[in-house]
């Protein structure tokens, strides 16, 4: 899903879906959510301004290293804590995790490289059980970065996900993380919203947003701390935040890691999957906890 501005016309997907556990999120999808219930679907990525919280502590995650370059979205749940999708930071080129000083949080990034805020990585950690399947393996040369999508298998999807530690405390507010468990939501309740906002290969330089979505946490076919959902995604949305809103408040329930992108990256996809906040929770409150020990000691 980490989108490289310069693809040629191979078949890209934002987190290609494969392996032997292979799942049809479309499937799934049409079996567990109608997102025709929701008179604010748009079925359609908006573009929206980030000047307001909380759509100016999303972010784009810039990647830059001697092999690649490319970007994928992130969320601040923390002064120097974002959350975002582990395969971001793998190079797929040469079967490595990505040092973290060549990674950039650029916070509430629109047009004319203007911004909220900006931290480089100092540290970040990963799902204890993700494994991008070709970690370990020599580097792979011969392949263009063209045609070499990020594999993802059935159990990589719903453990997904990586905590980055900033250099830099950002002086903006967090959008607080809320594990839902065996959930549909947003339910019957007409105050609660779901929606997916994220840069993507449609609009790199300005936030997009798809609204009133359907999502499900704990989906059968996936196993437990795993998301499904409806909203519209690009190439580059890989760690997007799933958001419910409700009363001027929003609380990051997931995170967006793969979908089906077809011949043409900036066209969105229509639904994916990702990794449920109850896979983070432990992770995000010992990394605040470590930040804020941190910050006393200074």
């Amino acid at each position: 899903m980490l989108y490289r501005p310069r693809l040629s016309r191979a078949f890209l997907l934002l987190a290609l879906i494969g392996g032997t556990n292979c799942f049809d999120p479309d499937a799934a999808l049409a079996q567990t959510l109608d997102r025709g219930n929701d008179a604010r679907s748009t079925r359609e990525r908006a573009p929206i301004w980030p000047d307001q919280w909380p759509w100016s502590s999303i972010g784009r995650i810039n990647i830059a290293t001697t092999t690649r370059t490319g970007f994928c979205t992130g969320s601040l749940v923390g002064p120097r804590t974002v959350i975002t999708a582990a395969h971001c930071m793998f190079d797929a080129r040469l079967n490595q995790w990505i040092k973290p000083n060549v990674v950039h949080f650029v916070a509430g990034l629109s047009p004319g490289l203007k911004y909220s805020g900006h931290s480089t990585v100092s540290s970040y950690v990963v799902a204890p059980n993700f494994k991008a399947e070709a970690e370990g393996q020599p580097p792979n040369y011969r392949d263009t970065p063209q045609r070499r999508p990020t594999p993802v298998t059935l159990e990589m999807a719903k453990t997904d996900w990586a905590v980055l530690i900033l250099e830099a405390a950002l002086n903006l507010k967090p959008i607080p993380i809320q594990p839902i468990r065996n959930a549909e939501l947003p339910g019957l309740d007409a105050e609660k919203e779901i929606v997916l906002p994220g840069y993507g290969a449609d609009r790199s330089e300005l936030l997009a947003i798809s609204r009133g979505c359907a999502a499900r946490t704990d989906v059968q076919e996936l196993g437990p701390g795993s998301l499904a959902y409806t909203c519209d995604i690009a190439a580059g949305g890989s760690g997007s935040p799933v958001l419910l809103l409700q009363n001027g408040n929003a609380t990051v329930i997931g995170i967006a890691t793969a979908a089906r992108i077809g011949l043409m990256p900036h066209v969105p996809a229509h639904g994916g999957i990702g990794v449920s906040a109850a896979e983070f929770e432990q992770a995000i409150s010992a990394a605040l906890q470590r930040s804020s020990k941190s910050e006393s000691t200074d």
